[in-house]
């Protein structure tokens, strides 16, 4: 496979890259339509590919909200994750938790957005309640630490 430059020491595939712009071209159309009106063509044009080359990523519309949300959960992660240090009191990471969060949801309002439509969905659909549970279980394990 062809691969460019390196990310965390080894080399991104163009797959991984392809997939990688499938999941945020998705996630801004999820934010502004919601996952049952986005198609899988509206996508694939998005992206400037065919609507197999999509498929070829993403067997179903489960797999690909399933990606976007873990790619969301990542970068939110990330951007919160980053601003803890072990040293701090209870009182000083939480306000750091919170403080992320928000710049999070500044800076990537797309994401920021499904979530939201992520946690309105958890009351209705089991996946979604699934999901949620454990975004919240991986929120709560930050701050207790």
């Amino acid at each position: 496979a062809e691969s460019t430059p390196m990310e965390g020491g080894r080399r991104i595939t163009k797959g991984e890259q392809t997939r990688e712009k499938i999941l945020e071209r998705s996630i801004r159309i999820f934010a502004k339509q919601g996952f049952d009106a986005a198609s899988f063509q509206q996508i694939a044009d998005s992206c400037g590919l065919s609507q197999a080359a999509v498929f070829y990523h993403f067997a179903d519309k489960t797999e690909l909200v399933s990606g976007a949300l873990s790619m969301i959960v990542e970068h939110n992660h990330s951007r919160v994750a980053g601003l803890m240090d072990p040293h701090d009191d209870a009182y000083v990471s939480l306000m750091k938790h919170m403080e992320g969060n928000l710049r999070w949801g500044l800076e990537s309002p797309d994401e920021a957005q499904v979530l939201l439509l992520i946690y309105y969905l958890a009351y209705f659909n089991p996946r979604f309640t699934r999901a949620y549970g454990e975004m919240l279980a991986t929120a709560r394990g930050r701050v207790l630490r």
